[in-house]
């Protein structure tokens, strides 16, 4: 895998904003959400696991570290929350995308 490639692949690791709160009165995040493991896996091609702890408030700046695992190895999963409405941006730093 060339440098731009895996350049270009941990900027969309650590950038994916995915919705986890299902309404405006929901206090706390809905870390069982579909879409934030489609949204990892859709950025590794990994089928992903993901734990969070459970009960994290909706706070806008606060950082939650969850794992992603990916039937052979746990990964560091850290959940930003880019506002109040529950989104949030992921990254996995550990990470490395197999080559192609």
């Amino acid at each position: 895998m060339n440098v731009k490639r895996l350049a270009t692949v941990i900027a969309v690791l650590s950038m994916s904003i995915v919705p986890l709160a299902a309404c405006s009165s929901t206090s706390t995040l809905n870390v069982d959400s579909p879409e934030l493991t489609k949204s990892i896996e859709t950025a590794t091609g990994a089928s992903m696991t993901v734990t969070c702890p459970a009960d994290i408030p909706i706070q806008q700046g606060l950082v939650s570290e969850c794992t992603a695992n990916d039937g052979t190895k746990d990964y560091s999963l850290m959940l930003t929350q880019d506002d109040d409405q529950g989104h949030v941006s992921w990254k996995m730093p550990d990470y490395i995308v197999p080559a192609q």
